[in-house]
This record gives C-alpha cells, sequence and structure tokens, in this order.
C-alpha cells in the first residue's frame, strides 16, 4: 500500500537535501502559505492520482527524453 500522510503546513524536522531546506526558509521568511505532504517514492502514475486526491490538487509528471 502506497502511504500518503495527512496534510502538513509547516516544514518538516529533518531535510533530505540543502535545496528543500532553503526552499521551506524561503517559504516561511516571505510567509507564504504553503501545504505539503509525506509519501513513499511515487513511481506509478496510480501512486500520483493518491497524491492528487490527499491535496485536492493536479499533480503533472513530465518526463523529457533525448536522444544522441
Amino acid at each position: 500500500m502506497f502511504f500518503v500522510s495527512d496534510i502538513y503546513t509547516t516544514a518538516p524536522s529533518n531535510f533530505k537535501t540543502e535545496l528543500q531546506k532553503k526552499t521551506y526558509r524561503a517559504l516561511e521568511d516571505l510567509h507564504i502559505p504553503f501545504e505539503r505532504i509525506d509519501t513513499d517514492e511515487a513511481i506509478t502514475m496510480d501512486n500520483c492520482i493518491q497524491i492528487n486526491e490527499a491535496l485536492n490538487m493536479k499533480m503533472v509528471k513530465t518526463l523529457v527524453a533525448k536522444g544522441r
């Protein structure tokens, strides 16, 4: 079963990357409200649908393939 957390309106307590940390700090510094959820790694479009439903939104996954 694909894990989708409750909705949070605060930054996570632990950041996965420095960019993630900077992004949440910028949102907070600029007083920009946000919603986030924690999930398992979204691999399939079915996973994305579950995320869409949790956040009441439509996510777009983009894949760019470059040939040689």
